[in-house]
């Protein structure tokens, strides 16, 4: 996979879409929750799909196509699998072909990520185990060829979110002026992360006008001592729905690529259907 595509693949799949941009100081608010103790009961239905639509820059280069399997039990928890996968189409594709997925056990009473996979072109893929002891493994394979395990120890009670378990958790906020530190796990880094509930607003959508809760987010990246390693930040707005469903509507950002941005085309689960306006 050359640099270019690797970079464009991480964005594309959202949660590299949570884009690089400078950075004003970053806050240290005494007003911030854990969202891992502040969510106690995780909104994640099971049976639903979603299909967004990728636009860089205001052109459409792609989707991102997600999907929620029923609950089950993995070693005495109660786990449901989430699918995304993005794939790019037209001429990104011709460009930067990208067709990766991401896989996540996800642990339904607590909302976090038990174990993730990331498949990608050529048969490359990833497995990461994450423990509640405060660790977790990264496992790389390349053909099926097996490279060293990677352990990153975390502080305490640090569970980290991957991009499909922060979506699910983004649908529990709903309070306006509420913020919540995390941690967020992508392409084998960990991020510190901050997020906002801004408050509600109509959002025009290819749903139609919506309304829908304002989230922004902000991330630093660390290193393997877990210190901020980057004088940069990422920053992203995500759109919750504020009905019943509370799917996600709308998510930009800015990236090296220019704006990006996500948007609900098609929403399936147990009755309900939503699709884009023609």
């Amino acid at each position: 996979m050359s640099s270019g595509r690797q970079r464009l693949g991480i964005a594309l799949a959202a949660a590299g879409a949570l884009a690089l941009a400078a950075a004003p100081a970053w806050s240290e608010a005494p007003t911030r929750a854990s969202l891992n103790a502040a969510i106690k009961s995780p909104r994640i239905p099971a049976e639903e799909s979603w299909v967004w639509r990728l636009s860089i820059r205001g052109l459409p280069v792609g989707s991102l196509v997600a999907a929620s399997g029923r609950p089950g039990k993995v070693d005495g928890r109660r786990v449901i699998i989430s699918q995304f996968q993005v794939k790019t189409s037209g001429l990104a594709a011709v460009v930067s072909g990208v067709d990766d997925a991401f896989t996540t056990h996800v642990d339904l009473d607590t909302g976090l990520p038990l174990q993730q996979r990331t498949d990608v072109a050529k048969g490359k893929w990833r497995e990461v185990d994450f423990h509640g002891g405060g660790s977790f493994d990264i496992v790389r394979y390349h053909e099926f060829e097996k490279e060293p395990v990677r352990r990153q120890t975390l502080p305490r009670a640090a569970h980290p979110y991957d991009f499909t378990t922060l979506v699910h958790a983004m649908r529990s906020l709903d309070q306006p002026g509420k913020r919540y530190s995390l941690l967020f796990y992508a392409s084998t880094r960990i991020w510190k992360t901050e997020l906002t509930v801004v408050g509600r607003e109509t959002v025009s959508t290819p749903l139609g006008r919506r309304r829908a809760v304002r989230i922004e987010g902000r991330m630093k990246r660390t290193g393997r001592d877990f210190k901020i390693d980057s004088a940069k930040e990422r920053r992203f707005v995500a759109w919750i729905s504020d009905d019943k469903n509370r799917v996600l509507l709308e998510m930009k950002a800015k990236t090296e690529y220019g704006d990006l941005r996500l948007s609900l085309m098609e929403y399936r689960q147990r009755g309900t259907h939503l699709v884009a306006r023609q």
